[in-house]
């Protein structure tokens, strides 16, 4: 069985943009000769870094030269607001049933006396259940 005309079409036109391709790579020798050769003159590397190394010194030599004047503080208005602050994230910690924790609980009615469970069954005097 042989496949579809356009099949057929498509595997022609990718061989031939294939060859085109293979005809101008450059031979692989000379590739590899051109990575093995020594490196040339990097002057005009060396010359960029130069140049960026001295951008960069007189960008700091005018940071330091040009400064802005300080600013003073003024101590009362800083402490002032420094009481007031609040976090806001306080209202997250007032919870509902919050009063709980803060308050001790008051018995209405007298604990019961367990102090007998603990005696020995030898020492007490009367059952502990009385049928």
């Amino acid at each position: 069985m042989k496949p579809p005309k356009e099949e057929q079409e498509v595997a022609r036109l990718l061989r031939e943009l294939r060859r085109e391709d293979e005809a101008s790579a450059p031979p692989f020798q000379n590739v590899l000769s051109r990575v093995q050769a020594p490196e040339r003159s990097s002057r005009p590397r060396r010359m960029i870094g130069i140049a960026c190394a001295a951008l960069v010194a007189l960008a700091l030599a005018a940071l330091l030269l040009v400064r802005r004047p300080e600013r003073r503080v003024d101590l009362e208005a800083a402490a002032f607001t420094i009481i007031r602050w609040k976090a806001p994230t306080d209202s997250l910690l007032r919870t509902p049933g919050i009063e709980v924790f803060s308050s001790i609980p008051t018995l209405t009615q007298p604990a019961p006396d367990y102090s007998r469970l603990a005696e020995p069954a030898a020492s007490r005097r009367t059952p502990l259940f009385t049928p």
